[in-house]
């Protein structure tokens, strides 16, 4: 009696070990998934006309693995921010005027007036936020009744 306690010890701490090493890699998956759903979330997002396409198709989720690990969401287009953060009035600096292309045809202006913050990825991370614990916890449950 005393050694099949002693051998369900054992097997209860291998089981616990085998755990233990699957948690690193639940968790990855788990902030993949959370970024996948936040940039899902900014693309679908109605704070912004896109014209082009170009900014919600350079909108991207990743995992950071060095050192603790973080989920991030980017979009990878030069006036992202000015988008999200909104901006002060533009002139011509080194032109006479302005221009911009609308469904493929150049638009002149000498002035564009300063535009609203429209929170297209702050609005994704704050859903996937609240969604991340969720995530997080389901990746590493599975592993913890994979792990037996």
């Amino acid at each position: 009696m005393h050694i099949s306690a002693l051998a369900n010890i054992g097997a209860a701490a291998a089981s616990l070990d085998r755990a233990i090493a699957l948690i690193p890699g639940s968790v990855r998956s788990g902030l993949e998934a959370v970024a996948k759903v936040a940039a899902a979330n900014a693309k679908a997002s109605q704070a912004f006309k896109d014209h082009s396409g170009y900014l919600r198709k350079n909108i991207k989720g990743f995992v950071f693995t060095g050192g603790p690990y973080e989920s991030h969401v980017m979009a990878d287009s030069f006036y992202a921010d000015w988008v999200e953060y909104g901006r002060g009035p533009v002139r011509p600096i080194h032109a006479k005027m302005l221009r911009w292309f609308v469904n493929g045809r150049p638009v002149f202006s000498m002035y564009s007036k300063p535009s609203k913050p429209r929170l297209f990825m702050t609005r994704g991370a704050k859903m996937a936020e609240i969604d991340s614990y969720y995530q997080i916890n389901g990746h590493v449950t599975k592993a913890i009744r994979q792990a037996g």
